[in-house]
């Protein structure tokens, strides 16, 4: 793939120059107790993960330079990649295939599967319009004409539903156009016919330099979709001015304590090191750069990594595509108008923002942004990731940890003497049920109380500066909901 493949997988298949350096990085990652070593092309790993850096400025990938005109967003690489299904679970065992490439078929099955949820979302979408025009049709006609009638009727409903979700479809192609489904590259036809042998919907192609197996991706996982559907209500949150109420409860909250304990001035304007596990749509990673933090967010979720790399990437104008977040639900709904709600994003314009925060820059210390993508304890317990960090702020992040003590141990290590953790959001902790068969880590999960995160985290080394507070808030919402997700969060910061 050449520069004009790059730039359509950066832009989102914009019309905009990008201006971008490609270099080569090596890359280490884990596969469960297995660890390699590569030096694979930018352009290659971006494809594999969807995982993307926005660099303002010149960015440093490695320990080179991204060269290119001041102020335009740049598609990059950090230096360390790990497996978004790393570790020891959903693995692919085969009799005479090497280890890496078993690894390397689970994870590129996956990814395939991610995109194919994007590409499904309307035949998801459409079934269940289908369903209800079905249930409309089994009324007896005295029923039917109980029913609201011509334009408010419910088959006229359905059908302005079904145009609504042609328009969410828009967004989602736009999401992850130009990215293929992933190879396995099995080096020998042997191996390429044993792996294909036992994966017989998969597609060989035996080439004699390049055996390849292309995982076909799972069609019908309800959590593929459903991801993709709270991608949607994440977006209408994250990058709305609909959202901002919402963002103020807990983004906000974050911010104005941030400014507080670690203030930003001429002098340190773009120095300070801030990171964001959990970052989820890199809202709060954004806002958090153009404060003047020198900010890098990470994110398993390759659903969320995808959505990211356009909104940041794609090169979007202000409000340039109206998403309707709320459609996937009939439910709790006070309206048919406020079901159908257009939402349109982004809410800023990124160039202007972007103008604004190099205004108040000097050339030596520019606005910096990055993202990784993967496990947070995986990449960030590496040695070289020790005390180098003046703050770590988290969102809805603590209660996703299966073991939340190796997260409070993992930031403890990242922060400088002196450095800060803010946390907001509840303990609803999300392995607390399930099957260890679909994942070893619902087998390894702890369910702490505030107070005892407290206390671990005091024993960790941490001192409490402030809090802990509560703070109402809702989460992915919409406003008019008769069941809002609400919560009654806390917001509390230790010192190291």
């Amino acid at each position: 793939a050449g520069p004009a493949a790059m730039r359509r997988l950066a832009m989102g298949g914009g019309k905009n120059p990008l201006a971008l350096g490609v270099p080569y990085s090596a890359v280490e990652y884990r596969c469960g107790t297995t660890r390699r070593r590569r030096t694979r092309g930018v352009l290659e790993i971006l494809c594999a993960i969807g995982l993307v850096v926005g660099w303002f400025h010149c960015g440093e990938v490695g320990n080179k330079m991204l060269p290119g005109e001041v102020g335009v967003l740049r598609a990059g690489l950090t230096q360390t990649f790990h497996r978004i299904r790393g570790g020891s679970h959903n693995r692919v065992e085969l009799g005479g295939i090497p280890k890496e490439i078993a690894d390397d078929y689970s994870e590129y099955e996956h990814y395939n599967s991610v995109l194919n949820s994007f590409k499904l979302y309307q035949n998801h979408m459409e079934e269940e319009i289908s369903r209800r025009n079905r249930s409309y049709h089994k009324l007896s006609s005295v029923h039917k004409g109980y029913l609201p009638q011509g334009a408010q009727s419910l088959p006229s409903k359905l059908n302005v539903l079904k145009k609504l979700i042609r328009a969410n479809k828009i967004f989602l192609d736009n999401t992850v156009e130009g990215l293929r489904p992933r190879t396995v590259k099995c080096g020998s036809p042997y191996v390429a016919e044993i792996l294909s042998s036992a994966h017989p919907n998969a597609t060989l192609s035996n080439a004699t330099n390049c055996a390849t197996v292309e995982p076909p991706g799972e069609t019908s996982l309800p959590e593929n979709i459903d991801k993709v559907v709270g991608t949607l209500h994440l977006l209408a949150r994250d990058w709305s001015w609909k959202g901002e109420a919402e963002r103020n409860q807990s983004y906000g909250a974050i911010l104005q304590e941030l400014l507080k304990r670690k203030p930003v001035t001429s002098e340190n304007r773009n120095r300070q090191k801030v990171l964001i596990p959990g970052v989820g749509l890199a809202r709060l990673m954004f806002d958090c750069c153009m404060l003047g933090y020198n900010t890098e967010g990470n994110e398993f979720s390759y659903q969320l990594l995808l959505a990211t790399n356009f909104i940041l990437n794609g090169g979007l104008r202000k409000e340039q595509f109206a998403i309707f977040p709320w459609i996937d639900n009939p439910s709790n709904h006070i309206t048919s108008a406020s079901m159908m709600e257009p939402f349109w994003i982004p809410d800023v314009d990124m160039a202007e923002m972007i103008q604004t925060a190099k205004d108040k820059s000097t050339s030596c210390n520019p606005p910096m942004m990055s993202m990784t993508g993967g496990e947070f304890v995986k990449i960030y317990s590496k040695p070289r990731q020790t005390e180098q960090w003046d703050a770590v702020i988290s969102c809805f992040f603590l209660d996703a940890a299966p073991n939340p003590i190796e997260y409070i141990e993992t930031i403890y290590q990242l922060l400088k003497p002196g450095g800060i953790w803010i946390n907001f959001g509840p303990l609803t902790y999300h392995w607390q049920t399930g099957s260890v068969e679909d994942d070893s880590r619902f087998g390894e999960t702890l369910e702490l109380t505030l107070e005892e995160i407290l206390h671990v985290s005091s024993n960790i080394g941490f001192r409490c500066v402030n809090g802990p507070f509560w703070q109402e808030c809702t989460y992915a919402s919409s406003a008019t909901s008769m069941q809002p997700t609400f919560y009654n969060a806390t917001i509390f910061t230790l010192q190291k």
